[in-house]
């Protein structure tokens, strides 16, 4: 303990909370992160597998410190003997004592406390070793008596006699009227059979217990068996009140006075059978409660037989708690709902306030000059125990270890708060029970003094009420008269006395007497005055009953409206809940939305730029006709401006006009667009101007007019590839290739710094078709940036470039009506056609039939190139 001065400058005794560290044993194959590495040293390793997942090779080590550590091979009597006993003297000599049990779920905390039939807990250990140190000084029942104000009242023992006639009669039992089976159940139980030495034998004692059970953040009573014989079987909650000396206690809670180890354990077996537990994913029998099992000792200086010293200030009660707290359970984990999902709320709500609590208190003891609020009415359970924290008793915290290596991250934030509890320095309490007697001495010095100075007047005046010696004179002869004259000396002497004698005492007599009827006037007035008093009263009485029945009416109420209002509160939240899914939601499709307009406007913006291609291409053939007709009209005109022959000149301007869009078949693949090497989705434009054979229209050799171009405006968001190609891909040799700009190409997964910089992504595929042809598949999709920092792709579109043999290919589609190709005879009737056909004959470049325009009929295509965009399929030949 160490001193501590106090805002007024007196000094304090104060100590540190004690916490200590249990490991639960596990199997031998199993492995542990925890390592004990002395009796007050924790380290808490984490696993291999974890540290290479955070991309690290270094395994983090975390020690902490605990007043004492019980590892896997301590029994219950050593870890007792440790806790449980010291608290148990205490409780004896008149101090208060507070133990909890902490952990995470599943860790061993209720077998700690409660243990089983052959090796006991904390709980039943400190029951055996209390009715042995004071079985025997116990007064009898009723004696002691609770004022329901969170005190104690002593009564007569014809008081007493009277409310045990009360009890047997609602049905309470004793020591010797206890059911078999809980007789049959107490015997195969292991009693600990050791006693405090410290015992107080002048004084006698009475034990009361009461269970309480904390749940979702209500008091319920145990012990209270009026729930049985009620008609909706609910336990009504119980509310926190202040006594006179600022202690709280549990209003309207049973208290039960025992008198042996064996009816103290049928009320405690008949609470825990009421405790609210639940099968989990984590525990078989997890506590869905915070269980307080609290112990009263009552004790005052003991007069004849064995009875109580009738002063109420000589009253001396203490009381030790033991608290199993419920488990900390993270949703992750035990996937609870409904009931179960309210109730691990209410349980990790109420330890965050007791963490909130205690880093209050540390954070008041470091700075003394500014201390703030100390949370405790934010939960039922620390606003219970506010006045341990205060200084009204000692505080001992069991931290619970589960070493198993899936529980380190719960194990981490556990061994955290307890280390941080073990920093708290609570104020001492005084030594009551030397209070207690120097107050018990102080009482028989009072009643000595008034017995001593009451009964010696009455002494002296017995004493001098004696008659003289009788006058031992033998007579000298038969008639001596000096003998007979003493004996009547004598005797009129004593006659003289005894009339005084008798006149004192008939005087007396009268006093007495009329002492007796002014006292018997005095006690009828005063009965009329008590009955007055007593009809008073029974009238406040029956007002009491009444205002109590509207109380409970008014909590019933309070308790329907606190319900009703709770479940607005978790509708409220799952309204919450789904109108923010909901609001994701939009956001995605927005997004999503978003991400489909920029693919249709890219689509479309394509579209119309090979719109206008075909647009330009159509121009600029009818361009290149037109002036091949102006030529050939130049040539035909003589030197003298004579025209010639007027058929040639018909069939000279009767050329074939530009050839429509041709919509390709579904059974052609489509032709790749104009850039070599990529592909598209889009339909392809067949004129003359866009294949080498009507550029190799037959005219005579001269310089050709530069053809007219439209300005495009290029687009400012130039697409940025990652082209994603690996190093063993077959190189295939082909024509048709992907030629992108302004791309990146990488043989591994782009990292993120890479996807950040470009906006598409191209992945290139080879595998071999049913016909052991190679088929490359291009994979094209945007590079969205997602809301965490990174980036995802969303492939949008999937080309195909398959190489086959050219006896594979489907053959050309016939022309359209409305195309009209030029024929032979027009050919030939013009000089400079005719010379340009020659010379593409000659090498071999010319072929020309009635087909397609610009498609010779009777070319054979070396190349296949098939595109497939979303669900459309389109081939072309050439």
């Amino acid at each position: 303990m160490k001193p501590k001065k106090s805002r007024k400058g007196s000094t304090v005794e104060t100590e540190s909370l004690g916490v200590y560290c249990r490991v639960r044993p596990i199997d031998d194959d199993a492995d542990s992160c925890i390592t004990v590495d002395d009796d007050e040293t924790v380290v808490l390793r984490e696993q291999e597998s974890r540290a290479v997942a955070r991309g690290s090779n270094a395994i983090k080590e975390s020690s902490f410190k605990f007043t004492y550590v019980f590892d896997q091979d301590v029994g219950q009597r050593e870890l007792f003997d440790h806790i449980g006993l010291p608290l148990v003297g205490d409780l004896i000599r008149g101090k208060n004592a507070l133990l909890m049990t902490y952990g995470v779920t599943s860790s061993g905390k209720t077998f700690t406390m409660n243990g089983k039939p052959s090796d006991s807990g904390i709980l039943p250990r400190s029951l055996d070793v209390l009715f042995n140190s004071v079985g025997n000084l116990l007064a009898h029942k009723c004696v002691f008596k609770p004022d329901k104000q969170n005190g104690f009242e002593i009564q007569s023992e014809a008081d007493a006699i009277t409310e045990r006639q009360k009890l047997r009669e609602a049905g309470f039992r004793g020591s010797d009227k206890l059911p078999s089976r809980a007789k049959s159940d107490l015997r195969h139980r292991i009693s600990d059979a050791r006693k405090c030495a410290e015992v107080e034998d002048d004084n006698v004692y009475g034990i009361f217990i009461s269970y309480l059970e904390i749940y979702n953040d209500y008091i319920y009573d145990l012990l209270d068996d009026s729930v049985e014989n009620s008609i909706s079987r609910e336990r009504s909650s119980k509310k926190l009140r202040e006594d006179q000396n600022r202690n709280m206690f549990v209003s309207g809670a049973c208290e039960v006075e025992v008198d042996s180890v064996e009816e103290a354990f049928f009320w405690l077996n008949k609470g825990q059978n009421r405790r609210r537990l639940a099968d989990t994913m984590l525990n078989r029998e997890s506590s869905r409660s915070h269980a307080v099992f609290r112990i009263r000792l009552v004790q005052a200086p003991a007069e004849q037989d064995n009875e109580p010293v009738n002063d109420k200030s000589c009253l001396l009660v203490s009381q030790l708690c033991l608290v199993d707290l419920a488990g900390s359970e993270r949703l992750v984990r035990t996937k609870a709902t409904g009931s179960r999902l309210n109730e691990a709320k209410s349980i990790n709500s109420s330890l965050m306030v007791l963490k909130n609590c205690i880093d209050a208190l540390r954070e008041n003891q470091r700075n003394s000059a500014d201390t703030r609020m100390v949370p405790y009415r934010d939960s039922k359970m620390t606003h219970l125990f506010r006045n341990f924290f205060e200084g009204n008793g000692m505080v001992r915290m069991i931290c619970c270890i589960n070493p198993n290596v899936s529980e380190y991250d719960e194990n981490l934030h556990v061994l955290n708060f307890a280390e941080s509890c073990r920093e708290i320095e609570l104020p001492t309490e005084a030594d009551k029970q030397a209070q207690l007697r120097k107050r018990a001495n102080k009482v028989f010095e009072t009643s000595l003094h008034k017995l001593t100075s009451g009964l010696a007047p009455a002494a002296k005046r017995h004493c001098t009420w004696t008659y003289p010696n009788f006058p031992f004179v033998e007579p000298r002869s038969a008639g001596d008269p000096e003998f007979f004259n003493t004996l009547t000396e004598h005797l009129s002497e004593v006659e003289t006395l005894r009339g005084q004698y008798w006149s004192y005492y008939e005087s007396g007599y009268d006093e007495l007497i009329g002492d007796f009827d002014r006292h018997d006037e005095e006690n009828i007035a005063l009965s009329s005055t008590v009955k007055d008093y007593e009809d008073r009263l029974q009238s406040k009485s029956r007002q009491v009953s009444n205002l109590e029945g509207r109380i409970k009416t008014l909590e019933k109420k309070l308790a329907r409206a606190e319900a009703e209002s709770k479940e607005l509160r978790i509708e409220l939240t799952e309204k919450e809940t789904q109108i923010e899914k909901d609001q994701q939601s939009n956001l995605r499709q927005i997004k999503e939305l978003k991400s489909k307009l920029k693919y249709e406007k890219d689509v479309a913006q394509r579209e119309l730029a090979a719109r206008i291609k075909e647009c330009n291409a159509s121009w600029q053939m009818k361009w290149e006709i037109q002036s091949a007709k102006w030529k050939n009209l130049k040539e035909m005109v003589n030197k003298n401006g004579d025209l010639g022959d007027m058929n040639q000149m018909n069939e000279l301007f009767c050329t074939p006009e530009p050839g429509p869009v041709m919509e390709p078949d579904e059974n052609i693949d489509p032709a790749p667009s104009s850039r070599i090497g990529s592909t598209t989705s889009e339909k392809e434009v067949f004129t003359p101007a866009s294949s080498k054979a009507t550029q190799r229209t037959p005219h005579t050799n001269t310089t050709s007019t530069k053809p007219f171009r439209v300005k495009q405006r290029r687009s400012r968001s130039v697409p940025k590839w990652i082209e994603h190609k690996d190093a063993d891909m077959i190189k295939t040799g082909t024509v048709f290739k992907s030629s992108l700009k302004n791309k990146k190409t990488v043989t591994a997964a782009p990292t993120l710094k890479d996807m950040k910089k470009q906006s598409n992504y191209l992945l290139h595929h080879q595998e071999l078709d049913t016909d052991g042809e190679i088929e490359e598949r291009l994979y094209k999709g945007d590079i969205l940036p997602t809301r965490s920092g990174g980036s995802q792709i969303e492939f949008n579109d999937v080309e195909t470039l398959k190489t086959k043999s050219p006896a594979k290919v489907v053959p050309h589609a016939p022309p359209p009506p409305s195309a009209r190709p030029l024929d032979d005879s027009a050919i030939n009737q013009c000089p400079s056609i005719q010379q340009r056909k020659e010379e593409l004959q000659r090498q071999g470049l010319y072929t020309y039939r009635t087909g397609i325009s610009g498609h010779p009929s009777g070319a054979t295509p070396a190349i296949q190139s098939s595109v497939v965009s979303g669900s459309s399929k389109k081939s072309s030949h050439y």
